[in-house]
């Protein structure tokens, strides 16, 4: 039950953060691959 409770959470979470989260995500990853760039 902990699972499916733990994914109930999640769906909670609005599409709109999620895509927030993943391209800071993206953006932090890319300026520490590329320092010279950041």
């Amino acid at each position: 039950m902990a699972i499916i409770s733990a994914v109930n959470q999640l769906a909670r979470i609005p599409k709109a953060t999620m895509l927030f989260i993943a391209s800071t995500t993206m953006t932090a990853l890319g300026q520490a691959e590329n320092p010279a760039e950041a």
